[in-house]
Formats: structure tokens, sequence, C-alpha cells
């Protein structure tokens, strides 16, 4: 079992441990019941649908949260500035110790989140001053590190709360302390740091989760932030979602499926996005520097060493889905591999697995135009994340999945998570019929690899007059099935392809089938990243959405190549990138 695995199964109440602080417990139930009578500040309901919000001003915008003294600096207290900064110092939000109202630390849940926050950005702040070679006031970052901890550890012991990842987290912190005070390397360090941030993260996702299933007992004055507040107020970068790149890469940058420009209207954008630009901004801020040619500290560069194909090891008694997880991971250094996952799998619980960005939205559109579609009928639609989006944009949505989420059953890859859409049992009455597969486009996202799941779905559709397609997954990859694949190219054509915006693990696109003759040639399927006229033969390991037909068109590709690479924070000088290399490009026969 794993992490999230344990995690679903304490929500569902199946690890249930018994009380071990009733005194504390009766406390904290007198405070909710007189909190009760104040007056509700938000109902459970509408702090599930805020979940679409992307604009935030938190912790600014809370009553019980405050932003005092910053961390390296002579700041006595934070003046919210444009852009997160402060109007003081002109330093982030994230650069300032948060502080809880003394109510809000009868919360046990409140006063882990706000202690979570100072080590997280403390440990942050240490690893940016590393980077960038600035001075470290040791005596002020310790004192915060240790009171963090001291509040930390108190809570365990008191509330009997946080569970095992509060444990690893105050392991990961005294290991931290002690190797700071022992004078190590800045490798070790900045090693030391990141991973704590990490370790941060974990914490706060699992009290985000207990709080969304109600674990945690829902008080309507004392709310945790979601991860669209949480990531942007510890992003280091300028808050403004627009204009982020510049238009000269803007064909480079569709390869991977990010949007040159965020456009003026912002209707399309939704909060997955949002958290990949945040989260994307904040692993520049830590990886990316080290990558120039400005860095001139060679212990910290040691992180870029060595690329391995797989943290994980292989056990004989390992499943088909587990190795296939393996034989199409990504080659990255170890730390940049950990931090890739923390970033990006457990927003793929909470959301989607897919990150659809806003031109996406058009293309979706269009294909429905033009094949005469009334709406979409989407088979596995999980949270109901993509569902959602989609009909908040004028589309019809129905939306159908084996266990949807919130029920009595627990879905495997989501857990308990609220739906954000309806989503029926695909089993219950009102499922897909043959009408709606003649009038309706079948959408697919990210089925399960090496399950019959998507290659059933399929054959059903087609079997009852289904005309058109969307499947958002990977080809050759982590989605579906070479089964699925086999039957989607006999009776289907692929009339378009457009990239979701990678993590820099994955290499989904969204693409659109329509029925074909048999007489008529087959579309490209994975068209080569340089010339786009022939089908690629071999994926790279180092960004799975890079894909070459030939050496000509790998070599040719080469500046571009390079560009993309330092844009996931791989260093393309930190390893020989040979086309006939299988280390390095994966076959795609």
């Amino acid at each position: 079992m794993d992490e999230w695995e344990d995690l679903f199964a304490k929500a569902s109440g199946s690890q249930d441990v018994a009380p071990q602080n009733t005194t504390t417990q009766k406390a904290e139930k007198k405070a909710s019941m007189k909190r009760k009578h104040e007056g509700s500040v938000i109902s459970f309901d509408d702090f599930l649908e805020s979940r679409w919000e992307v604009a935030t001003n938190w912790p600014m915008s809370s009553h019980c949260f405050e932003l005092k003294q910053s961390f390296d600096a002579n700041c006595s207290a934070f003046q919210a500035g444009d852009g997160f900064r402060c109007r003081r110092c002109t330093l982030p939000a994230s650069e300032h110790i948060l502080l809880l109202s003394s109510q809000g630390r009868q919360m046990w849940w409140m006063a882990i989140l706000c202690d979570i926050w100072n080590v997280r950005n403390a440990s942050k702040s240490v690893a940016l001053r590393l980077v960038n070679q600035s001075d470290i006031d040791w005596t002020k970052y310790d004192a915060i590190l240790r009171e963090s901890q001291q509040a930390l550890q108190a809570i365990a012991t008191q509330y009997q709360k946080g569970g095992p990842y509060l444990e690893k987290l105050l392991l990961q912190l005294e290991q931290f302390r002690l190797q700071k005070s022992s004078e190590k390397n800045p490798y070790d360090t900045f090693d030391g740091a990141v991973k704590q941030i990490m370790m941060c993260d974990d914490v706060y996702y699992q009290l985000y989760y207990h709080q969304l299933t109600k674990s945690i007992p829902f008080d309507e004055h004392y709310v945790l932030p979601h991860p669209t507040e949480y990531f942007a107020a510890c992003c280091t970068t300028n808050q403004t979602l627009r204009q982020v790149e510049s238009e000269e890469y803007a064909s480079d940058l569709q390869i991977i499926g990010w949007d040159a420009f965020f456009r003026d209207d912002m209707s399309a954008f939704h909060p997955l996005l949002a958290l990949h630009w945040y989260r994307r901004r904040e692993g520049e801020s830590l990886f990316q520097s080290t990558l120039s040619d400005c860095q001139h500290n060679p212990e910290i560069m040691l992180w870029k060493k060595p690329l391995v194909l797989s943290s994980r090891h292989l056990t004989s008694d390992a499943t088909d889905y587990q190795r296939k997880l393996v034989h199409h991971e990504t080659l990255a250094p170890i730390l940049l591999q950990q931090w890739r996952d923390s970033c990006r799998d457990f927003l793929c619980h909470l959301y989607a697995y897919a990150t659809l960005n806003v031109s996406s939205l058009s293309k979706i559109q269009s294909f429905l135009q033009d094949t005469n579609c009334t709406g979409i009928t989407e088979i596995g639609a999980g949270t109901g994340y993509i569902a959602g989006w989609l009909k908040k944009n004028g589309i019809q949505v129905s939306a159908f999945d084996l266990i949807p989420t919130g029920g009595r059953d627990m879905n495997q890859y989501h857990g308990n998570t609220p739906s954000f859409e309806r989503v029926d049992d695909v089993g219950a009455r009102g499922q897909p019929t043959a009408e709606s597969a003649r009038t309706q486009s079948l959408l697919l996202c990210y089925p399960p690899p090496n399950v019959v799941m998507a290659h059933g779905v399929l054959r059903t559709f087609i079997m009852r007059g289904g005309r058109s397609m969307i499947y958002i997954g990977e080809w050759k990859g982590l989605t579906g099935s070479s089964n699925f694949e086999k039957l989607l190219l006999k009776h289907m054509k692929c009339a378009g392809r457009h990239a979701c915006s990678t993590w820099g693990t994955d290499a989904a696109c969204v693409s659109f089938w329509t029925l074909r003759n048999s007489k008529e040639k087959r579309s490209l399927l994975i068209p080569c990243s340089y010339c786009a006229k022939k089908e690629a033969t071999r994926r790279c390991r180092l960004l799975r959405s890079l894909n070459y037909c030939s050496t000509e068109c790998f070599k040719s590709h080469q500046l571009s190549r390079e560009f993309l690479l330092k844009r996931l924070m791989i260093d393309p000088n930190a390893v020989e990138v040979n086309f006939d290399d299988d280390a390095i490009f994966q076959p795609l026969s």
C-alpha cells in the first residue's frame, strides 16, 4: 500500500485509531459549538465550489493568519504590495513568518499548517540563498526552524495528530538542523532544504485531503487554503498569470503544451493550470539558475548528477503496471525526479491526471462543431474536473465512472475526493445509450494502463454507432493498452493532436478521432518533433514529448531541444545525448 492508498484508507475510516486525548477533544468540541453560534462564514458546499477560483490573496485575506517579519531581512511585518511582495522589504510573502491567532492555535490542523509554512519557506529561503551565493544568517534560520519543530512536536504529542507524514517531517527537520550545524558542504544543505520543502508539501496535502473528506471536522471559521491559494503564496515570482514567455519560443513551447501567452480573456483558465504555473515557476527558481553559466558554486551543481532512469527498485514480484511505470520513466537526477513527483502526483489525485492548456478548449469546441456533435460523454471521469471545466466553458458533458468519487466505495486513483462535477455510476440508469453514442463524442482521459477499460469502452461505443472520440493520454506510453490502440487504429483516424501541459515526466496530448474509411491512409500518431512529416521512431527519455524520425532531424532540432530541456530543468551538457543510445532514446516500434 503506497502513501496515498494509506491516506485514502484513513480518510474512509478503515484505519481509524481510538481517541487518545479526551480532554483535548472535549475542549475542541466545546470551542466548535461556541463558534457555531457566531454564524456561518462559509458552508462546506461553498468551500468545495471555491476550488474553481484562480485569483487568490491568501494569507492576507484570512482573518486568522498574519505575515510578520521576514526570514532574512530587517522587516518587522509584511505590508502587501504588487505581486505578493512586501512594500517594506520588496521580498515575497513566502519570505515572511506566518503567525496564527491564539484561537486558531486551538485548531490543530491550522497550527500544523502555520508551522509547516514557516519550515517550508525558511528552507526554500536557505536553498535560494545557496543557489544565488547570498549570505545566510544561520542563527536566525535556526531559531525559526527550532521554534517550528518544537511547535509541531507539541501538536504530535498533545493531539496525537499528523500521522506518519508529520513524523517524517520532524525526522527530516532534525536531520537538516544537525546537518547544518555540522557544517557540511553546500550541496548537502541544498539537497536537505529541497527535501524539507517536499516533506512539508506532503503534510499540507494530507491535511487538505482530510479537510475535503471531513476527516478533519469542518469549521467554517478555520478553513485550510486550497492548493491554488497555498502555492500561489509560496511562489517567489510575480503572481501575474500572463505573458510569461517570449513569443520567439512559442512554437517550441507548443511541443510541451505550454502556451506562450496567457490571453487577456482568463475565463478558460483553470486551477490545475494555475498550479502547473506556480509549481514550475518555483522549481525554476530553485533548479534552473544552477544551469546558467553564472553559477560558480560547483558543489551546488552536484544535484544534476547522476542522471538515472528510476529511483524505484523493481522486485521479482513486481506487477506489469509497476514494470510499465519504470519502462516509461523519465531520465533525470534523483532530486529533480522527487521534486517533479511532489509537484504533480498529489494534484493528479485531487484534480485530474491531464493538465489541459487554455488553447485546448478552442480545439475541442472546433472538433465538436466539425463532427456535428451536441456534446461529450466522458467515461472514467474520476473527480469530474475535466468535465466541470468543459461545462463551465459552454460544452455539454455527461460524466461517468465505474466508482465515482465521494461515494461509498473508494476510487483507486482519487480516493474519496469530492467531485468537481456530477459523475454518475457507469452501471447506473442514465449510462451512455446508442443515441448518445451517435450524437456525442466519447472522451477518454488518461485511461489506466494495461487494463481492459479503454478497449472495452471504445468497442462498446463503436458498436452503438459512435462516430468521434477525444483521447487524452500518451500513445505507446503510460495510458491505455496496446489492444486499445489497435482497435482505435482499425476503426478511426486521427484528425489532429494538441499537446497537454507537461510536468516534465509525461508525454500526453489531446488527440481527435473520427471514423475512417478502410482505404484511407493512416495519419501520423507520434509525429517527428522537427519535421512533423514522418512517424517518429524514437522517444527521448530526458523529455518524453520529444520524438524524432531520424538522426538528421535529431541533429537539426538541437537548439530547440536544448532550450526545452533547460525549461524542464535538465542540463543538456550534463549527459551526452546520442540518438542511437537506447539509454537516452527509447525505440517506439
